[in-house]
């Protein structure tokens, strides 16, 4: 009876799904705005595609102790396109977006060759692992400074400020990272032993320690599932999720966290399956400590599904005796999860910090959600000398074919492929299903949706970790589709290898052609935000800074570039009053890449300012200029300087595309 329901399940989820998608995109056009469901229409793509897969290819069960050759060749292929790509960057100064576009798809293309092949696992880890690396390690070589959305900054104060001063102490209580310096503390050591300046050292730590993540999940997955390939498939499937990649690079507390927390869990399986655990008990009581002096906001995101994972099976049991598929659940051992959550939540409430830390980090995080709108009158948009155009139907649809839309319909579509290889095939995905149920119910938070919320971006890094058994599970069916003649071999290669590419593209945010819109997400076509600083505009900050504290001038700019002069971000911020942007002060500190990005403000919000090259020109003109060093300049003026009005409230001139 129970297969029969799923038999049924497998046979009407493409037919349900593809309708469910066009009912959904209808709805969001009625309901909000047709441009916004032209662009949500690749959730119906997505769907279409996935179903094209499935009932183009056949599934091949495959046994796990089958091999084939080794292909070794190939391995020495993908190592040298790896070392290909570094020195590219760091000797040969080539374009990095063209050493995504042309070493990843080779790269790639050769490890699913390998993977079809039914390569050993050890062979394929260091592969999988290498060609993950490539992303991240040639944007930190690419770039001068590269701070992604500004915490970098920071957090590179602070490990030099920590570092100096020899103690924590040196973070003022105020600061929240006082009471947690996990991170800074790791890094900080990393630059002491190495030598090294403290933001390469906290980028090679990001950067480390994701890499060494993609193991940890082949291990958490290898125990999980008792089949190493499918745990392998699994591992190659993370270094295609956008979170996975973003926070290599953009590295902070959280990201640590995260690192910490899966490998907890690892040594939670480990526990219950192996007999020499004290060690493994020791080592829980290292991690949960590290934990609760690095984040506090990351085991709440982790509460929910671990307590899924945890607390559901035993109950399941009880409720159920006879249903004897509940005792091969696999789950990790309770107590290293539930004692890492018991040491961080007890220092939090002893340190006096917990309930206001977290009552601040979720307002921040998730207190300013929309329902995305091209309404532009309440927009925290600010403009000098541009036009913002509205949201246009062919917008819409060029973002469709965006990487952004290439990247969210293809992912979408090997999800879809996913849960029906999940129904089919439940034997094989019987010992992980609570990991699989928690995957399945965080798919709207991983996908794109008019939801305006970069909260969501937060959660889903930890939600990742489960996700990925159901997109892995869609890989796997590609990977092992009975294709006996080469275009259908082909297509497996070229679904899986757009998107690996197309998730290193997305994720790249410091290249400003591949992004410059309109992306998948994006309601109005402005330009891509700065990402990194060049080590012009590092020097040149460095000395600005020496003369504004030199002759005290209270110089006013945006919040990156506050950052980086290391001067109060609320004080050291333009200012939004009555619909206008100014320095109050009458000192304006402005950047000459001003007109090329738009420039973030955060105050009790997040405001964007967007200028043209003449809009730029005009500030200049406007204001007395007393002090430049060719890439920014000080602007000064009796009386406060007007930056820009909001939008809708100037007039306007070029269009922001020009900007």
């Amino acid at each position: 009876m129970q297969r029969d329901l799923t038999d049924l399940l497998v046979r009407a989820f493409f037919p349900l799904a593809i309708a469910g998608s066009a009912t959904a995109v209808a709805l969001v056009g009625v309901v909000l705005n047709p441009k916004i469901a032209l662009k949500g229409s690749y959730a119906l793509i997505g769907m279409v595609l996935a179903s094209v897969i499935y009932y183009a290819l056949r599934f091949d069960p495959e046994d796990e102790s089958e091999r084939t050759g080794e292909s070794r060749h190939l391995a020495k292929v993908v190592y040298v396109l790896v070392f290909l790509s570094v020195a590219a960057i760091n000797l040969w100064s080539v374009e990095r977006a063209l050493v995504l576009l042309s070493v990843l798809p080779l790269g790639y293309a050769l490890l699913v060759v390998q993977l079809q092949r039914r390569t050993a696992g050890v062979r394929l880890l260091p592969q999988i692992v290498g060609l993950y690396a490539v992303s991240p390690l040639t944007l930190y070589l690419d770039t001068g400074f590269y701070f992604s959305r500004g915490d970098t900054i920071k957090h590179i104060d602070k490990i030099e400020l920590i570092f100096a001063q020899g103690t924590t102490s040196a973070l003022l209580t105020s600061d929240l990272y006082h009471f947690f310096p996990g991170l800074h503390l790791m890094t900080g050591t990393l630059k002491e032993i190495a030598g090294i300046g403290a933001y390469d050292a906290f980028m090679l730590a990001g950067i480390s320690s994701y890499a060494m993540l993609v193991l940890l999940v082949y291990l958490v997955y290898s125990q999980l599932l008792n089949a190493t390939r499918l745990a392998c498939v699994t591992a190659f499937t993370l270094t295609m999720l956008g979170p996975i990649l973003t926070y290599a690079t953009y590295f902070f507390p959280q990201a640590f966290a995260v690192v910490l927390i899966m490998f907890t869990m690892f040594v939670g399986l480990r526990i219950r399956y192996t007999a020499s655990r004290t060690p493994l008990v020791l080592l829980t009581v290292v991690l949960s400590s590290a934990l609760a002096f690095t984040h506090h906001l990351t085991l709440v995101f982790f509460a929910f599904p671990v307590a899924f994972v945890l607390f559901v099976p035993p109950v399941a049991r009880r409720l159920f005796p006879k249903r004897t598929e509940l005792r091969e659940l696999a789950t990790p051992r309770t107590v290293p999860l539930v004692v890492g959550g018991v040491a961080g939540f007890s220092y939090w409430i002893q340190a006096d910090v917990f309930l206001q830390a977290l009552v601040a980090s979720l307002h921040r995080i998730f207190g300013n959600q929309v329902v995305g709108d091209t309404n532009t009158e309440t927009s925290s948009l600010f403009v000098r000398g541009v036009t913002v155009p509205d949201l246009t139907v062919e917008m819409a649809a060029r973002s469709l074919v965006s990487p952004d839309g290439i990247y969210n319909t293809l992912l979408l579509a090997v999800f879809a492929v996913g849960v029906v290889t999940i129904l089919g095939n439940r034997d094989r995905f019987k010992r992980p299903a609570m990991f699989v149920l928690v995957g399945l119910s965080s798919a709207l938070l991983m996908f794109q949706t008019p939801l305006v919320a970069l909260g969501y971006k937060r959660v889903r890094l930890p939600l990742s970790f489960f996700f990925v058994i159901v997109v892995a599970a869609g890989v796997y069916y590609l990977l092992n589709s009975d294709t006996r003649n080469v275009v259908g071999r082909a297509f497996v290669v070229l679904l899986v290898v757009s998107l690996a590419v197309s998730a290193s593209l997305v994720t790249g945010d410091d290249l400003y052609g591949v992004h410059k819109g309109p992306d998948l997400g994006e309601l109005q076509p402005t330009p891509e935000p700065q990402k990194e600083f060049s080590e012009h505009e590092l020097r040149s900050m460095e000395v600005a800074s020496q003369y504004a504290r030199a002759y005290e001038v209270p110089v006013e700019t945006d919040w990156v570039t506050a950052g980086g002069l290391g001067i109060d971000l609320e004080a050291g911020q333009m200012k939004v009053k009555a619909g206008q942007l100014r320095a109050e002060e009458g000192a304006l500190l402005y950047r000459t890449r001003w007109p090329q990005h738009s420039v973030v403000v955060i105050t009790e919000q997040r405001f964007e300012l967007v200028m043209s090259e003449s809009g730029y020109d005009e500030l200049l003109e406007e204001n007395s200029k007393v002090y430049t060093t060719g890439s920014l300049g000080i602007l000064w003026s009796d009386d406060s300087i007007l930056v820009a009005e909001s939008l809708g409230q100037q007039p306007q001139n070029d269009t922001a595309a020009g900007a």
